[in-house]
Formats: C-alpha cells, structure tokens, sequence
C-alpha cells in the first residue's frame, strides 16, 4: 500500500491470491473515504512486493509509475505508467531470467519489484520469489531503463529467497530473505553488486560478483508482507523477530525490542515479534502483528517505547487473523491529522491520530 509522494490524498493498494484470481488495484483520492477499482483484469496472481514511484518531484498531474510481480498467477514483471489503470508485462525480465528459472523458461517467479531511489521510476531491482535453477537461492534481476533492459545478479550461497529490498542507494542496497530461522538474514552490498568498476558510473563498468555481498543481520522477513521504514538517517526494519534499526546505511542492525515475549495483558509491544509492517507520521512509529490484529507504536525519538494500548481493536478484526498487508500514511491536509492506513485480509482499514 502506497500514498502517492506528490498527491497525499490518493492511496493505492493491491488485492491478490495464491489461486490464480486476478489482482484488483484499489485508489482512493479522497483519503480514503470513497475507492474505486483502477484495475482488474490484467495479471492474475499475487502482487507480493510492489512498488509506486517515490519520486516526490514529479508532475503532480503525471499518475505514478507502479511496478508489480504476479505470483502464483500470471507470473513475470509488470509495469504501469498511468497509476495502475493498464498494464504490461515487461518480457525483458523473462528474457534475462530465462536460464534461471527452475520450472520453465518463461515462468519467470518474481516477489519484490523495489523501485530504487537514484533514478526514480527508471532504475529498478527485482528480488526472486524461491529459488534459481540448480542453487538453494534466489539471485536478483536489475534495470535502469525502465524494464527495457536486465541484468542478472546470481546469489550469493546462504542468501535465502524471496527477499525484499531495502534500497539504501542507487549502489548501496539490502535484501532481507524470508524466515528461515536466521539462517540466511540481511545480505548488504554498497557497489551495486558489482566488483571493479567506478562509483562516477555507479560500478556498473565493474563486473556482477556474489563476493560484492556480505551478510549485516540473521533478521529475516515472515513470508508474505513486508516494509521498511527511512526517518531522517535511519532505517527501520520489521521482521520475524522483533523491529530493527540501522543508522549506518544498513551496515549494523540494533534490535529495538530485545528480549521481550510479551506479557498478559500486555502494556508494551506486540503479542508476538512477527511484525510485517511499518509506517510513520510525525509523532509515532506504527507496526503491525503479521498474523493478527495486535497493533504497536512507539513516539519518533522514543524508538524502544512500544505501546500497544494506544487504540482499541475494531471488533471485526478480533480474532479474524487479520494479517496487516501493508501500512501507509499521510497526512490529512483538510484537518491537519495523519492518518494510518492497514491493508488486511478483511479490507483497508484507517485509525486517524488524534
């Protein structure tokens, strides 16, 4: 779920399934009072990790670029150049990943298409959903023209699969692999993946190399949702065991929240570490409970002081096994509130700060 950088009124989230339905892409352009469906008949399957334009620069009358993976569906990269309205499959990835993919040529299985942020919405990197023909891992796929044209970077042994990005830089990027018990974690290459080559042409003159890579934290992803967070110079990262914070470009990793399972009833943090989701306004952090509805937040400057009794429970999501699906939020011009936006399995829900 994504708020438009130059439109904060306008909202867009994403609706899919493992069963092949095809994906309907929600907007809102009033807050979230009213949606509307831009789409649903292009790609079938899961959109996973997707991703808006974040560029804050653009014509605010130009829709966002949005890319998209298709998972357990149509499969393969998708972009579109009007906010979501159309669609079309960008068969340079299948081309490029051809020779990669365990189950066929074209079945080009991808999760995270992360947009980075040098070169907004031209340079993109793709994170694969499982793993490579013939390896354990999952390798990556990179553009810088818009889908045009890919290169493959193999994966390092013990990265793990189905990562998401976190794009530190054009050329300083982390991918957190999905829950493996530590196993593989947070993997961190500051050349663009690259050996050789000049940081003036952004090391693409150097040579694709796993040993560009060094695994930075054994936190991993629960399978599924994931979104990091930048404030100011720091990143914050859910993950399957508590919420992480770096300070330096992703190199180091502090667990916020360690050591804690929580008590009954709870007056700090979450019932359970596996948070999939942050999201922030100008007073809080928020998070969210990956396989239900418990809800976290800590004041900006207090990043250690997570409360959970900030805001009831709706009833309808007691007990549901919500399953947050992505956090966003802006701020509410109108009135002058931040408002909080959850994706769940049992619809788009809004909390309004006071």
């Amino acid at each position: 779920m994504y708020v438009d950088p130059v439109n904060p009124n306008v909202v867009t989230t994403a609706c899919g399934a493992d069963d092949g339905r095809m994906i309907k892409w929600y907007r809102t352009t009033d807050y979230g009072e009213t949606w509307a469906v831009a789409n649903d008949t292009s790609m079938a399957g899961n959109p996973w990790g997707f991703s808006l334009d974040p560029n804050p620069n653009r014509n605010r009358c130009t829709p966002p670029t949005i890319y998209s993976p298709a998972g357990y569906g149509s499969l393969g990269a998708w972009k579109s150049t009007d906010g979501g309205v159309t669609w079309a499959r960008l068969t340079g990835a299948d081309t490029a990943f051809a020779d990669y993919n365990p189950f066929g040529k074209a079945l080009t299985d991808l999760y995270h298409v992360a947009i980075l942020p040098d070169d907004p919405p031209n340079h993109v990197l793709v994170t694969y959903h499982y793993y490579f023909k013939d390896v354990p891992d999952g390798g990556f796929g990179e553009t810088w023209d818009g889908g045009q044209t890919w290169v493959v970077h193999p994966p390092p042994p013990g990265i793990g699969t189905s990562h998401y990005v976190i794009g530190i830089s054009g050329t300083t990027w982390c991918v957190i692999a999905q829950s493996n018990n530590g196993a593989n974690g947070i993997w961190r290459t500051t050349t663009a993946g690259r050996v050789g080559g000049t940081a003036a042409k952004k090391y693409r003159d150097g040579m694709i190399s796993t040993s560009a890579w060094t695994r930075v934290s054994a936190q991993e992803h629960p399978h599924g949702s994931y979104g990091s967070l930048k404030i100011g110079a720091a990143w914050y990262s859910p993950a399957a065991s508590s919420i992480w914070k770096s300070v330096d470009d992703g190199a180091t990793w502090t667990d916020l929240a360690p050591g804690y399972y929580w008590p009954s009833p709870p007056s700090h943090m979450f019932l359970n570490k596996n948070v999939s989701g942050l999201a922030a306004t100008q007073s809080y952090i928020y998070s969210n409970y990956f396989t239900g509805p418990d809800l976290a937040r800590a004041p900006v400057g207090q990043d250690t002081n997570w409360q959970r009794d900030y805001a009831p429970v709706p009833a309808a999501l007691q007990g549901f096994g919500a399953e947050p699906f992505g956090n966003a939020s802006t701020l509410h011009a109108p009135s002058g509130k931040w408002l909080l936006f959850m994706g769940t399995n049992n619809g788009v829900w809004r909390f309004i700060e006071p």
